[in-house]
């Protein structure tokens, strides 16, 4: 009786811990310019390298993750309600590569059956989707949180917005949120309304006030400062300077220490969210605006002269550990995408 006791005991601290051991969340935030440069598709080398290994470093040494998010802005390929899982086995045909994947769930911004037909040929982007997959059998869903329109104007760009939703994880019930996100370009004051609108609505649920680790991603639309004409055509980073971008960094929006607007939208983002978020020491370049590949002599990146270079694709996080943050320069949008790697 002792033995079984003893025997029991064990097998009960072995479950605790392997339910205890932290997840590897692999996230990919890429705003793909309506696929225009695609083809109107996704190119499948672009993501294999987006979905493919990463270099392994003292911190980083994982080849295959637990979890995997996409957030993709202004998408119109595969975008009508009802062709989700067709979206969806573009980047799932790459995963079952390495492992056995499934969709948990994807929620977008705009919901209708006209996206791929109207909104892409009117210059109303698609829509902003969030795609969540794990291994199989991982994870649970529910409590989708949407708001949309967060564009300022008289008649809305519903692919303007934030899409969230809740996952636990079936063996231990640890709760990962996660939010993507395509906020407006033009003021402040309409990226602040709709994070404000977002979390107002998501913090109505209790399960949104009590998420283990949130994340946030997707093109923020954050700026170091205004548009102006600072060279004519596309030029390579050589042409700004590394002071310039030291500059940027200073004013950057999110992060900034003398931010664009006079705030930090990270901070805005924390207070309204009630969750300490962080962005991780960026080590990039500006991903955006991006000029396809070839514009600059083969320097790249290679940006809009016209355009401020800006940060304005990110990956913030609560309640995580971050081991990989970077981007990829890509040539097939005008944003570089951004991925990261995280533990929790």
């Amino acid at each position: 009786m002792a033995l079984l006791l003893r025997f029991a005991i064990a097998i009960t601290i072995c479950t605790c811990a392997l339910a205890k051991s932290p997840l590897s969340v692999r996230i990919v935030t890429w705003n793909v310019l309506s696929n225009k440069w695609m083809g109107g598709e996704f190119h499948q080398g672009a993501v294999a390298e987006l979905l493919g290994p990463l270099p392994i470093n003292e911190t980083y040494n994982a080849v295959n993750h637990d979890v995997v998010v996409l957030a993709l802005q202004e998408n119109c390929f595969m975008c009508n309600i009802g062709n989700e899982k067709k979206l969806a086995e573009v980047f799932l045909k790459v995963l079952r590569r390495r492992g056995d994947y499934e969709l948990v769930t994807t929620t977008q911004t705009r919901n209708s059956s006209s996206c791929e037909w109207w909104a892409c040929n009117t210059y109303q982007h698609g829509t902003a989707v969030l795609l969540v997959f794990a291994r199989s059998g991982l994870l649970s869903h529910s409590n989708h949180v949407k708001v949309n329109k967060c564009d300022g104007l008289l008649i809305h760009n519903a692919e303007k917005g934030i899409a969230g939703v809740r996952t636990v994880v079936r063996s231990s019930g640890q709760s990962i949120c996660f939010a993507g996100l395509h906020l407006d370009s033009k003021s402040h004051a309409n990226r602040q309304d709709c994070l404000k609108s977002f979390w107002s609505k998501a913090r109505k649920q209790k399960a949104w006030r009590e998420c283990d680790s949130v994340f946030m991603m997707g093109d923020f639309n954050t700026r170091p400062g205004p548009n102006r004409n600072f060279f004519h055509g596309s030029v390579g980073q050589s042409a700004f300077g590394d002071e310039f971008f030291m500059q940027s960094k200073s004013t950057d929006e999110m992060t900034g220490v003398e931010p664009w607007g006079g705030k930090r939208l990270i901070d805005f983002i924390s207070k309204n969210s009630g969750y300490l978020f962080e962005d991780d020491d960026i080590s990039f370049m500006p991903t955006y605006s991006i000029q396809p590949k070839g514009s600059c002599n083969d320097e790249p990146p290679c940006f809009k002269g016209s355009r401020q270079p800006a940060w304005t694709d990110r990956i913030l996080c609560a309640n995580c550990d971050v081991l990989f943050y970077d981007s990829r320069h890509l040539g097939v949008s005008d944003h570089d995408p951004v991925l990261g790697v995280f533990e929790v």
